[in-house]
């Protein structure tokens, strides 16, 4: 009978110390992806927009999935690199974290400054194309 009961005891604790383990993992991925770190994946770029009909079934936001130009694909990655943000490129195309397409209001907001004249100007896209971008704070003592 007390061999039965050991038997089983080492069962139920097996089974349940690999339950807890799997549950503990669980956690921590999920964890590291709220905050962002860990994560090692990258998915390909498409600009999101927000969806500005507010009785619209699509959703807040307006994914394209057409081919990315080269020229949309180059001022994202200068407002990438203007915020120090990450990417990778392959023959897929642009890559960015998945954390940062998880956060489709940053995505929008990139996507809105990569399509804004003004603020690819003010922030001298045209002068950076070759060089790389500096984030050089002018002051005026006007």
């Amino acid at each position: 009978m007390n061999k039965k009961w050991l038997i089983f005891s080492v069962i139920v604790f097996l089974v349940g110390g690999s339950m807890l383990l799997k549950q503990i993992t669980e956690q921590k991925k999920s964890e590291s992806q709220k905050v962002g770190e860990g994560i090692d994946e990258y998915i390909v770029y498409r600009p999101i927009r927000m969806n500005l009909k507010s009785n619209s079934k699509e959703g807040l936001y307006e994914i394209s999935f057409d081919q990315v130009s080269k020229e949309h694909a180059d001022k994202i990655k200068f407002v990438l690199k203007f915020y120090g943000m990450m990417f990778k490129e392959d023959n897929n195309g642009l890559k960015i974290p998945l954390s940062l397409w998880n956060n489709k209001d940053l995505l929008a907001n990139i996507t809105s400054k990569a399509e804004d004249s003004v603020w690819l100007k003010n922030q001298k896209y045209m002068n950076s194309k070759n060089k790389g971008v500096t984030r050089k704070t002018e002051r005026r003592l006007d």
